[in-house]
């Protein structure tokens, strides 16, 4: 009806006068006037949660049965709702999360040449459908009603044999929302999104016949990724009602793609590069945005292999020594492909990135991300799509608890993993040719050490915690999907909470999760990717510290014992790792063959490994901070303030993007810096936990992507702003506020002119200074052109070192 007045409106749900009969009411308005364009409609569902337990087919326009083969299941299963040991409780569970609504026209789902939903095969903009969505909280606070594109989602589950498909929603202006302003992920995600994915338990779903249905598979590996401090997709459990009907549970779940990428990452989305896999197209590898060139570069130089130093360190742009050097290229970041496999490992997840449907032969459920103007992070790696995981019980072609997909590149059968050219390139054919160097094997026994550890996301205590969280979120919602889809291509009794999900997440917490670390220890020490011998214990007398921040209330007495019965304890203080770079022992290192007692004071981080018969143990690492910190030994020892512009190839490089601040600690101890502020012309803080140890420099750059162009090294933090020419006043400060360094730097005479935009350095005259450096005789120029970022102001090679870090 039209008005032109404000109307109010009753609605009655026992009415269906001028509506099918859905257990939800959709009031759809718009306004016009003569001579402009009408406006966008809007929408509000109101939900009547008893009238959805008798939800069935409603009459009007929607389809009664089956499109085009596609399979239509309105009704909500009477045998669920009627049961006493559910029936009190439907309401309730379609309360105990939110729900989304997606209104559109009909035909948009149903019409059979045009409705997506049973057209759901189709891909791209063709197949997109205006729509209005609306988040309502059952607690009442605000959620978000727009406008958006809508298609639908998913891979296999495209099928018509499928009756609930997953969807996916764009944000575009021309439906009146460029971006959805929503946090939708709380403080754990960003806030703008340009689209979102609705996915629905798909390959043991209830909807399709299957008894295994947990909702929590999935979302239990992307949560693991983001728990080992690695980007990854995030998600939150929802109800569904597809204009004005219950469809069931839903996820949504951030889609790794360019627009993520800017959001998380910076820069602009043009800049990524994202590569997935086209389930549509023979599983053949592609780039959705960007271009394969990367990761054909990458996958020639898998082809060469890496058994060498100098061809394994090319990955990270270094030397065959594994010191950076002018020019490199990051190509991969390491540790996300080791966190990332070893995921996969842990959840035996038999279905990416490579499938043991397809024999191991083709690629399957990832997504690798790479900025291609920025050589100093390479590709990382995204947990995606992960159904066929954490199973306690062979599901065909799974063989359950045992699952192995760390040796599937050395199985001597037809499921022996192999890839062809680089349409089947994956990262785990990446790893397992890294997995040829010793470096790579120390590197990865080092993180699955720590990850697979008491206190790693891989312990029993933390996997059972992180899906206990999975399990209570969704539990509340699970009696009202049984009741929507429990009865699914069944012929029997339904899928129900307590007969089948309860058991089905007991498998997981009550066998799986209790069992599976050591398995898998014992698949990755087959592999040569887990040490043989133990690491060294770092403890008190009372407990073990081992892979912990202590924060120092008072002197702490340490003890370092070696668990094995031979072997020698090797440890350092000075922030670099005892084993070096070909497995000698790094200089500087202290050793035992006893227990070591150590006194700590002051900040501390201590390094320690075991070797015996020419074997490491993976590295163990504490770092003790005092959170009052003398900060005595800190000094200032470089500072670029007005670097000329450059000429490099085709382009020109703005001075100010090279301007740096280099400090270090003169000291014997650690120094933690965090908290510290540099407060003047440049801002930066200094993360918490940020350990300095001895002799070490930490490094300030106004743009990290042109410091690692040009110096091929990472800055160790990146400040805002930029450094006067013509001088000012830099002010560093403790985290209280009190004066650690406050000097003035001055580009006249008698301070060193070259460093005024002729291309050198200050640099301090003394390698551990001593003086005041607001006094010009404390500084001298660089000893070559640029400076030496990371290094004492000497004639010698540049190395940054192990140091700066977090102690986790």
């Amino acid at each position: 009806f039209t008005s032109e007045q404000p109307v109010t409106i009753t609605i009655d749900p026992e009415s269906t006068i001028g509506r099918p009969a859905t257990p939800s009411v959709i009031v759809r308005t718009s306004a016009s006037r003569p001579g402009y364009k009408p406006a966008i409609p809007a929408s509000r569902t109101y939900i009547f949660a008893e009238k959805v337990k008798t939800q069935s087919w409603p009459g009007g326009n929607w389809p009664s049965m089956i499109i085009n083969g596609q399979l239509i299941d309105l009704d909500m299963d009477t045998e669920v709702v009627k049961d006493p040991n559910y029936s009190g409780q439907i309401v309730s569970s379609l309360l105990g999360i939110p729900s989304i609504s997606i209104i559109t026209d009909m035909r948009n789902l149903f019409d059979p040449a045009s409705g997506i939903y049973v057209n759901a095969t189709g891909h791209g903009l063709e197949w997109e459908r205006e729509c209005s969505t609306e988040l309502i909280n059952p607690d009442g606070t605000p959620g978000f009603n727009v406008n958006a594109g809508l298609r639908i989602r998913g891979g296999w589950s495209r099928n018509d044999d499928f009756p609930k498909h997953a969807f996916r929603l764009f944000f575009r202006e021309k439906y009146g929302n460029d971006k959805l302003r929503y946090p939708l992920f709380g403080d754990e995600g960003v806030k703008e999104f340009d689209k979102i994915d609705l996915r629905a338990d798909q390959n043991y779903a209830w909807s399709i016949g299957s008894p295994n249905n947990s909702m929590v598979r999935e979302v239990f590996s992307r949560d693991t990724q983001g728990d080992m401090d690695q980007p990854y997709t995030r998600s939150r459990y929802y109800h569904l009602y597809l204009n004005g009907m219950y469809w069931g549970l839903f996820q949504s779940q951030e889609r790794s793609e360019a627009r993520y990428a800017e959001s998380y990452f910076g820069g602009n989305e043009t800049e990524y590069d994202v590569v997935k896999v086209n389930t549509e197209n023979n599983y053949l590898v592609e780039a959705t945005d960007g271009s394969l060139d990367s990761w054909q570069k990458l996958y020639n130089m898998c082809q060469k292999g890496f058994s060498s130093n100098s061809d394994y360190f090319k990955i990270e742009g270094k030397d065959e020594n594994g010191k950076p050097v002018k020019g490199g290229e990051i190509m991969v970041d390491l540790d996300n492909l080791i966190d990332f496999m070893s995921v996969i490992f842990y959840t035996g997840n038999f279905d990416s990135p490579t499938a043991v449907f397809m024999e191991n032969k083709k690629a399957n459920n990832f997504y690798a991300i790479d900025n291609r103007e920025d050589r100093s992070e390479g590709f990382t790696f995204y947990i995606h799509d992960a159904e066929h995981a954490l199973f306690d019980e062979a599901h065909s072609p799974g063989i359950g608890l045992y699952e192995d997909r760390v040796n599937i590149g050395r199985r001597q059968d037809n499921l022996k993993m192999e890839v062809s050219d680089l349409s089947r390139f994956h990262p785990q054919w990446l790893h397992f040719k890294l997995s040829d160097n010793p470096e790579y094997r120390i590197r990865f026994a080092d993180r699955a050490w720590k990850h697979f550890s008491d206190l790693g996301v891989f312990s029993p205590d933390s996997a059972l915690k992180r899906l206990n969280k999975r399990i209570n979120e969704v539990d509340p919602a699970i009696i009202a999907e049984s009741a929507r889809w429990g009865d699914s291509k069944r012929t029997g009794a339904p899928y129900t909470k307590y007969n089948n999900w309860i058991p089905e997440v007991n498998k997981i917490r009550n066998r799986f999760i209790p069992l599976r670390t050591n398995i898998v220890i014992d698949q990755l020490k087959q592999a040569g990717l887990y040490p043989s011998i133990q690491a060294p214990v770092i403890r008190t007398q009372s407990a073990s510290l081992n892979e912990t921040d202590v924060i120092l209330a008072s002197p702490l007495s340490v003890i370092i014992e070696n668990p094995n019965s031979s072997g020698t304890v090797y440890y350092t203080i000075n922030g670099t790792d005892p084993r070096k770079v070909g497995g000698g022992v790094n200089t500087g290192t202290l050793f035992s063959l006893n227990d070591i007692n150590l006194d700590i004071k002051a900040s501390t981080q201590i390094k320690a490994r075991v070797l015996s018969d020419s074997k490491w143990s993976a590295l163990q690492q504490v770092n003790f901070i005092d959170p009052d910190e003398d900060y005595t030994d800190l000094r200032i020892t470089e500072l670029h303030y007005h670097p000329p512009d450059l000429i490099s190839g085709p382009d020109t490089i703005d001075g100010q993007d090279l301007e740096f601040i280099e400090f270090k600690n003169v000291g014997n101890n650690s120094i933690n810096l965090g908290g510290v502020i540099v407060d003047s012309a440049v801002l930066y803080v200094f993360p918490e936990k940020t350990l300095l140890p001895p002799m070490q420099i930490y490094v300030l750059a106004s743009k990290p992507k042109k410091f690692f162009n040009f110096y091929g090294m990472l800055p160790s933090g990146n400040y805002q702003g930029n450094l006067s020419n013509a001088g000012e006043e830099i002010l560093l400060n403790d985290p209280a506020g009190a004066e650690i360094i406050d000097f003035v730097y001055d580009d006249s005479s008698p301070w060193p002119s070259g460093a005024d935009g002729e291309g050198f350095s200050l640099s301090s005259a003394e390698i551990n200074p001593a003086g005041f450096p607001g006094d010009f005789s404390y500084w001298t120029l660089s000893v070559v052109k640029d400076g030496t970022p990371f290094a004492d102001n000497v004639i010698a090679e540049v190395i940054p070192p192990d140091a700066g870090e977090s102690g986790t």
